[in-house]
């Protein structure tokens, strides 16, 4: 009897210890100071083995708070011996069922004076001030997989970096979501690796598609008929944010890693044309109801062809565009295979010259020659997209209706030569007859946003 008081005692002890010092990593507030901290304590294993199981986003316990408070009608199966056991339990067995909830409570039970620590455990909700990388640091290994997702650059800063071919798709304005099916269990995760969690709908239907291992990702959206992208997007956040069993929600998916351990790797080889097209076959064969595929705008080699799209996205008065190297892996992190084209912005610039255009467009405006104030430099820049060809026949014979007339034009971004230091406006586009201004004149009338 005394061996068994002995026993009860070292392990009440352990967690006791064990509280403590997350209490007072919880009470540092030097991000420094926290890392000294844990390498100091790099040798305690059960402290370790808690930082891992709390800050790893793909160990889900599949409790949460409601839950552990549930009142359930049947006996524990296994209670777990001590903590080490409990987050085996909850990560490998653990379904969320009252069989498991009861195991927990009974757990709890055996160590009452610590009721409200276990339970920040269980439902993986203590919060430490710290994250994955600062535990990372402060070891020196790897403890804990960070987790990330394919994040874009800028178009317009990696212009350069497009060679060859690329794919040009819709930039959807919704919540990033990463789906990922493990021996058939699907789990839903934030770009942030927040467990997001009543998505039924678009569950079941991952859940029948023909593949075990790996992860989709792709843009939460709401369905129905929307008037514009922000009203959709309101939607989509409304809908996204209650609590329990989410509905009216689908799921774009615009990439796939065909092996879930490269996407824990943090890389996956595949070149992005064979993901997609991976991807669409599967989504093809399926009868999904509630995730669909992103079909490419384009794939080839004509960087024109960009331009054109961002004009006709923007005329849809959607967000922009996202331009995939056709050969560049997926690296969960911001890659520069991967680049955002936003829509554009406007500008109010005084037409000083036109120009004819060349080949089929001979005898017919080619563009016109604009110039505007942008705080005490002028930009100058010329504008040849956006014209109909009824326009271009049109102006080339009054050309008085465009020179000296302050014009409002669509632009991407203010860019600077880097031999000339001139500066202009990149993707200039003409945006209709109806933009030529006649309550401005002169530069001073000028304007860049």
């Amino acid at each position: 009897m005394n061996n068994v008081i002995n026993l009860s005692s070292r392990k009440v002890s352990k967690i006791d210890k064990l509280f403590n010092k997350l209490h007072k990593l919880q009470d540092i507030s030097s991000t420094n100071s926290k890392k000294q901290f844990i390498k100091a304590n790099s040798d305690d294993k059960l402290f370790i083995s808690t930082l891992e199981f709390l800050l790893n986003p793909y160990k889900v316990t599949n409790i949460s708070k409601k839950k552990i408070e549930k009142e359930v009608k049947v006996e524990p199966y296994i209670v777990p011996a001590g903590l080490n056991s409990l987050f085996v339990y909850l990560t490998q067995e653990c379904t969320g069922k009252d069989i498991n909830v009861a195991s927990i409570q009974e757990f709890i039970n055996r160590h009452k004076e610590f009721e409200d620590d276990i339970k920040e455990l269980v439902t993986k909700s203590m919060k430490l001030g710290v994250k994955a990388k600062l535990v990372n640091d402060a070891l020196g290994y790897d403890l804990v997989p960070d987790f990330g997702c394919m994040l874009g650059e800028s178009y317009a800063k990696n212009e350069n970096k497009v060679k060859g071919s690329f794919i040009l798709s819709t930039k959807l304005d919704g919540s990033r979501i990463l789906i990922l099916k493990e021996k058939g269990n699907v789990r839903c995760f934030s770009r942030q690796g927040q467990l997001i969690e009543g998505l039924d709908e678009i569950v079941s239907d991952v859940e029948n598609m023909d593949f075990d291992n790996g992860v989709l990702d792709g843009e939460l959206l709401a369905i129905g008929e929307f008037k514009d992208n922000s009203e959709q997007y309101k939607e989509t956040m409304k809908r996204s944010r209650i609590k329990g069993v989410k509905s009216g929600l689908k799921v774009v998916v615009y990439d796939y890693i065909e092996d879930i351990n490269n996407f824990y790797k943090g890389r996956d080889n595949t070149p992005c044309r064979e993901r997609k097209i991976k991807l669409c076959r599967l989504i093809k064969k399926s009868n999904c109801k509630y995730v669909e595929y992103l079909s490419n705008l384009y794939e080839g080699t004509d960087k024109h062809v960009i331009n054109e799209e961002l004009i006709k996205a923007t005329s849809r008065n959607e967000e922009g565009l996202m331009l995939n190297i056709s050969n560049a892996p997926y690296e969960c992190k911001r890659s520069k295979g991967l680049l955002k084209i936003k829509k554009f912005s406007h500008a109010d610039m005084l037409c000083y010259d036109v120009f004819e255009g060349e080949g089929s467009m001979v005898g017919m405006l080619g563009g016109i020659k604009l110039k505007g104030l942008y705080g005490d430099d002028i930009v100058y820049t010329d504008c040849g997209s956006g014209f109909t060809q009824e326009e271009r026949i049109y102006f080339w014979k009054n050309k008085s209706e465009l020179i000296d007339k302050i014009i409002t034009v669509k632009f991407f971004e203010v860019s600077e030569n880097s031999k000339t230091k001139i500066k202009s406006l990149r993707f200039c586009t003409w945006c209709g007859s109806e933009y030529i201004r006649n309550d401005k004149s002169g530069l001073e009338g000028t304007n860049i946003d």
